[in-house]
């Protein structure tokens, strides 16, 4: 049997530079990551033996006065909050598409806030890439069930699918932005 790997497989550019990042600031010693860096247990061994040291929010709040690396998922701005007040230097390793995600999600809340509505976000509760979407100081609802969001959309204003990059409002339909 014969398996051809296609020249364009691998980790997206965002991951590929977290890892790069990642690399380099452990050249200079310690250096902390909120959560696996990659979705690859591989990669992930490989960059604890050089030293990284992978940690979870709840560890996060308790540091002080070291170096800590935003994977490409991105962090909601809590923490960033917790860094600067713990004395942490963030070495930002955050994806561009997922921060033009950030802004528009943002925006959105900020829009929707105004009308009382809420922000929705599609996807699993805790999961890296969600967690890193939370740009409504906590006021957020996460969803994964389908049939439960289109109920809820249905009886709602407004709320911003993390899938599809698109704003909906209940009264009015797919609001492209």
């Amino acid at each position: 049997m014969t398996v051809e790997i296609d020249e364009h497989s691998g980790f997206c550019f965002g991951v590929v530079n977290a890892i790069r990042k990642a690399e380099q600031e452990l050249e200079r010693g310690e250096l902390y990551c909120i959560g696996d860096i990659v979705h690859n247990d591989l990669e992930v061994r490989r960059l604890e033996e050089k030293g990284l040291r992978t940690i979870e929010h709840g560890e996060f709040a308790g540091l002080r006065d070291c170096r800590v690396l935003f994977r490409a998922h991105g962090e909601p701005p809590e923490s960033y909050q917790t860094a600067r007040e713990n004395g942490v230097e963030v070495i930002d390793a955050s994806c561009p598409v997922v921060l033009d995600l950030q802004r528009r999600i943002r925006e959105a809340y900020e829009a929707v806030s105004a009308e009382e509505g809420q922000v929705v976000i599609y996807g699993k509760r805790g999961h890296a890439e969600v967690v890193g979407l939370g740009q409504t100081g906590g006021r957020r609802w996460w969803w994964r069930r389908r049939r439960i969001w289109s109920r809820w959309i249905s009886g709602g204003r407004w709320c911003c699918s993390r899938r599809r990059r698109r704003t909906w409002r209940a009264s009015g339909g797919l609001r492209s932005g």
